[in-house]
């Protein structure tokens, strides 16, 4: 358990996958992991040593002898006004849509990036899509009102003619190495 709280993951090649789709991107993970993150894996632990304690003739669980780290909840802001203003003031243009776009809609840069024109009604001013983290387990419908702000940036997208909102956006990205 010192080994996580101090370095992080074992492995710290990170695989994803989006949706089962055939691409996948892999990058190596630098972060530590948060306290509820290793107590996870404490728990995990403990709970298969003490599921093998006797098929595996064990004097004691050594994992419940561990104390937890207490998790001190921090509360804390993404962005200052201040934050907010020097972003606007340097995004480049691909960067200014995705944020813009999380913004005014609240979905993920995932979901942002894969957001299909079709999914679009302008006519009746909504985003209608399925968000990938409740793709696979619900699948429901999320509709999301286009705000004021958005709309002519939603506007000139469309008018590209692409499959995907960003899809310009995402041309400037090189291939990543598998």
């Amino acid at each position: 358990m010192e080994y996580l709280r101090a370095n992080g993951r074992y492995n710290k090649v990170i695989t994803y996958k989006r949706g089962g789709k055939r691409k996948s991107v892999t990058w190596t993970d630098k972060t530590k992991l948060s306290v509820r993150g290793v107590n996870l894996y404490h728990q995990t632990c403990q709970q298969i040593f003490t599921a093998l304690f006797h098929e595996a003739s064990l004097i004691e669980n050594q994992f419940s002898k561990i104390i937890k780290e207490k998790h001190i909840k921090v509360k804390r802001k993404a962005f200052t006004e201040d934050e907010l203003k020097l972003v606007k003031e340097n995004a480049n243009d691909n960067l200014m849509k995705l944020f813009m776009f999380g913004l005014y809609t609240g979905l993920r840069e995932g979901d942002i990036c894969t957001l299909k024109c079709a999914e679009i009604d302008l006519g009746l001013n909504l985003i209608n899509c399925v968000m990938d983290k409740t793709r696979s387990s619900s699948g429901k419908m999320v509709s999301i009102p286009i705000l004021p702000p958005l709309r002519p940036l939603i506007e000139k997208c469309h008018s590209n003619d692409e499959e995907y909102m960003l899809a310009a956006a995402g041309k400037d990205v090189p291939e990543l190495p598998q």
